[in-house]
């Protein structure tokens, strides 16, 4: 009776699949079906790992020190200052070429003024291919920029307001008509911090064999205008090539006062050394960048030859005056 029920059961499932798998009858209408899917956050390739960001919260208004930090195994500190691993020898790209914006001193400001609304996705890349040529042991950190691929005109305005008068304001513009795409932007950001630092160290004086202590408190006070500017443009020669251009202009101006205060002597005692130091400077860098670049489309999907010429240039510039007491 058991198996009678169970055979039964299959035949009705097989003859209600069969009604469903059936045609539409000639002369109906089939309502449209749209399907949707969301892209995966992260993707996990033979030489990286890309990190999709353009949904982060902190992509609307933060900055690349504050994407890459929620990146697994990249560390930003509040400087500025990044790691990968625990290495901080660290190669950063933007769209696979260097940029010198982030190269030398100047590399941990500028991932603390880049707009994170600019990034579509991070590309870790621990062991590098040989196209990379990482500079150091810790690897490379590939931002690649958002493209606009919609027909006509399009853009974006942001403005962002915070305390200490610090604000954020944007204009992205993309002009996209049969070859040619049109990509543009303007920014202005005005930024002020206040870090205070204390020091307290005690040590072993060699030569009279006693400890000594010593305490340092800096007050360091900064705020910074920057404006950026840039512009792409790229044209297909045909199906299967491509050239293009691309320009970058930032320049960072502001001022930077700190007072720090010293104190020294046999510990548990009256200070021996006692003495105030006040600054009062001006800081003034730009970063520049050029490049043309061609595109070849090769036989495989997805495979092609890219040939660009890259310059970038740094400039910067530093007044102080200070008075102890």
């Amino acid at each position: 009776m058991k198996r009678y029920i169970r055979l039964a059961a299959l035949a009705a499932l097989a003859a209600a699949t069969e009604s469903r798998a059936q045609p539409a009858p000639p002369g109906s209408v089939v309502q449209e079906v749209t399907v949707l899917a969301q892209a995966q956050q992260k993707q996990t390739r033979i030489d990286r790992t890309i990190y999709a960001v353009a949904n982060d919260l902190q992509a609307t208004s933060g900055s690349a020190a504050e994407v890459l930090n929620n990146v697994p195994s990249v560390a930003v500190d509040v400087d500025g200052g990044i790691s990968l691993r625990g290495d901080s020898n660290v190669t950063i790209l933007v769209d696979g070429k260097p940029s010198a914006q982030f190269t030398g001193a100047a590399r941990g400001l500028s991932l603390l003024q880049f707009p994170a609304s600019d990034i579509a996705r991070v590309e870790v890349l621990t062991n590098p291919p040989a196209q990379f040529k990482a500079e150091g042991s810790g690897g490379v950190i590939n931002i690649v920029t958002k493209k606009t691929g919609k027909a006509g005109a399009s853009g974006s305005a942001q403005l962002t307001v915070g305390d200490k008068r610090r604000f954020l304001s944007a204009l992205d513009g993309a002009y996209n008509v049969g070859k040619l795409r049109l990509s543009g932007g303007l920014g202005l950001r005005q930024d002020a911090k206040e870090r205070i630092t204390t020091d307290t160290r005690l040590a072993l004086d060699p030569q009279t064999n006693t400890f000594a202590a010593s305490r340092q408190v800096l007050d360091e006070t900064f705020r910074r205008l920057i404006p950026s500017a840039k512009a792409g443009i790229d044209y297909d020669l045909n199906d299967r090539q491509s050239v293009g251009a691309s320009f970058s202009h930032r320049e960072l101006s502001g001022g930077r006062f700190f007072d720090q205060h010293d104190l020294s002597g046999p510990p548990g005692q009256a200070p021996t050394s006692d003495s105030n130091r006040h600054s009062d400077g001006h800081e003034w860098s730009v970063d520049s960048s050029e490049g043309l670049h061609f595109s070849q489309a090769l036989w495989r999907p997805g495979e092609s030859l890219s040939l660009a010429v890259q310059s970038s240039a740094s400039r910067e510039r530093e007044r102080y005056a200070y008075r102890i007491t």
